[in-house]
Order: structure tokens, then sequence, then C-alpha cells
């Protein structure tokens, strides 16, 4: 209970920072525009601005959470909506970003070439300066393990989703209302697709090799309208953390590493969570 009142009081906070009326948690320059969630978000909740064909409606008015004329109606969002969603960004990707860092990690473990190959492109590209949201997009070989790591142990095993309308593909009729599995897990570990598929092989994700692979048998977010609006954040969030550990410490095995991963899928949303996954961190110099 305490633990949500303080992210809540602290999503509100960057809220009004946002909006301009604090100062106190965002020392920005008020009067600049944030192209991110929380500045699309934010404008949402204003309504954007009407044309000049609805500004000469004299029937403007403002009703709860929408803006309402007699021609057209906006609907807009409360400061509790925007709380909940940008606080639903933090919180609902927490276990699953973890878990693929865990997961990434052991493998560089397991695989101390990559290891080595990692740390070299960390070494080269940042020469020491501390991971921001510019230089991380340097590193290409970094998002090729997170994406082979991704294929493997992918944050939802399985997607759901439901027919608009009735279609037939092939000889198959999928009537409106139906949902359909689409087996995530199962696909990233088809051989047809992926030769090796319990081999952890960033190599997989060259621009080479993606260019001549279906990109529908890689979907560890989703795809289409409905994929994960998180993504870009995880992925985010993942670099940063990957490179502020290796910048320091190097993963080596401990007497309790296995070379076989063990885990288990949850019922409730179908994500990989790492059991067991033992290791030692050294100080590098």
């Amino acid at each position: 209970m305490i633990f949500g009142k303080i992210i809540d009081d602290q999503m509100k906070g960057m809220l009004l920072s946002r909006k301009g009326k604090v100062t106190t948690y965002l020392p920005i320059d008020i009067g600049h525009e944030y192209f991110d969630f929380l500045g699309i978000t934010v404008k949402a909740e204003k309504g954007d601005e009407p044309t000049e064909e609805e500004k000469g409606d004299e029937v403007l008015k403002e009703n709860d959470a929408s803006e309402t004329s007699s021609t057209w109606t906006r609907k807009t969002l409360t400061v509790e909506e925007i709380t909940a969603q940008a606080t639903l960004f933090f919180v609902a990707g927490y276990d699953t970003t973890s878990n693929t860092l865990c997961f990434l990690v052991y493998h560089l473990v397991l695989c101390p070439e990559i290891c080595d190959n990692l740390l070299q492109e960390i070494d080269d590209k940042l020469n020491g300066q501390a991971p921001n949201y510019d230089n991380v997009a340097k590193l290409s070989y970094m998002e090729m393990c997170i994406h082979e790591t991704m294929r493997l142990f992918p944050a939802a095993s399985r997607l759901d989703r439901v027919a608009n309308n009735d279609v037939t593909i092939g000889n198959i009729r999928i009537p409106k209302g139906m949902t359909i599995n689409i087996p995530v897990g199962a696909i990233q570990m088809d051989p047809e697709y992926w030769p090796e598929p319990e081999k952890f092989d960033p190599e997989r994700f060259t621009p080479e090799a993606k260019a001549y692979r279906d990109p529908f048998v890689f979907m560890p977010f989703g795809a289409g309208p409905r994929n994960c609006v998180g993504m870009r954040l995880a992925l985010l969030e993942l670099k940063i953390a990957i490179v502020r550990i290796l910048q320091n410490y190097r993963p080596v095995t401990s007497p309790k590493t296995k070379r076989h991963i063990t885990f288990i899928i949850s019922d409730s949303d179908q994500r990989f969570i790492p059991l067991g996954l033992y290791l030692k961190f050294e100080k590098r110099t």
C-alpha cells in the first residue's frame, strides 16, 4: 500500500512537471515539448487544439473527461488515467525485463567467447562513458545478444488475438470473436527457421540474417498494431543495465553453475521464469 502511494505520487509529480505546474521533479525548461509516452498522454489530457471549424461551434463545452460540441466528441484523459498508464509501464514490465537480464547474463557465463565480444564492443564504442539513450544505440552486438535471449526465452510464450471479422485463411475458417492463440515460444524454437534452435547464437540477428528470414517468426513483443507498447522502454532498460554491469564486472561460473538452464512457465501470463541460475561476478581491472 505504501509502495503504491509512493509510485502514484512520483508519477503525478512528473506529470505536473511536464504540464509546467511544478519544477521539483525535472530540472528542465518547462516550455520544452517531449515526444514520448508521457508527453503524448499529457497532450491527450489537454485535448488537441480544435480545428477552425470546431472553434466556430458555439456549443463548445467541457464535460468530465471529454470535450464535446454539437458535432463532435473528443475523449481526453484524466490525471488518474495518465498516472495509471505511466505506472503500468514501469510495474508491468519489471519481471519480464529482469528475467531477460538473468537469462542473458547466464548465457554470457556459459558462452565466454560471446561475453568477450560483448565486452569488447562496450569498451570500444563507449570508452568508459556512462550508458544513456543515445550511446547505447551504437551497441549492435548487444542488441543481437538481447534478441537471441528473447528468442529462447520470450517475455510471453503465447499471444492471444481476437478476430474482428469472419476470415478464411487457406482451408481454415476463423469466425468473428474467436480467440486465436499464437505459440510464440514454439515458433521461435522451430528448426525450420532456426537451425540448432537450442543453441545461443547472436549471429542469427545480423542484418544479413534478418533480411532472409520471415519477420513473423520472431515476435518477443508481439506484432502489428497491438504489439507491446513498452518495447522501446524495455530494450533501453536492458541495454543500460547490461552496460552498467559489464563495464565493471565480468560474469563467470561458480561451483553451482549448471550448463542446463532451468525455468518454469507461469500459468497466468505464460512468462518464462528462471530457476536456480547461479553465477559469480569478477571485478574488471
